[in-house]
């Protein structure tokens, strides 16, 4: 399981929560360092013409995470920082244990409104 980690500023303040890759895990333990790139969201593309144009203009934001050592009662964690925090908000957001139950929640109503207005557009379309 990859573990969801905290992403603080260097004066502490929490910028978003992630879910870490492992290879990005084990490179922070080892070298204390990584870099991750956070796509920069583009346009919709709304057909085939478009996904040239959609590629050409896709950038790459690259966010530098340092990882600092923190021994609380005899156990070892790891506290990530960056200095990049608008680039930090494009790495996809994770949720805390606590609030994954409402955000599933929320998923299943948006997905039974959607699929109950596309089937009544269906029914609609049959008559």
């Amino acid at each position: 399981m990859n573990p969801r980690v905290v992403l603080y500023t260097p004066d502490f303040e929490p910028i978003t929560v992630i879910t870490l890759p492992p290879f990005a895990l084990a490179y922070l333990q080892e070298h204390h360092t990584v870099r991750l790139a956070a796509p920069i969201p583009c346009d919709f593309v709304a057909s085939s013409e478009d996904i040239s144009r959609h590629w050409e203009r896709m950038q790459m934001h690259i966010v530098e995470i340092r990882a600092e050592r923190l021994v609380r009662q005899g156990k070892e964690h790891l506290m990530l920082f960056t200095k990049d925090e608008t680039a930090a908000m494009l790495l996809r957001a994770d949720f805390l244990p606590g609030q994954r139950r409402e955000v599933q929640e929320m998923e299943r109503e948006q997905y039974a409104r959607g699929f109950m207005d596309a089937l009544t557009a269906a029914c609609r379309g049959m008559r």
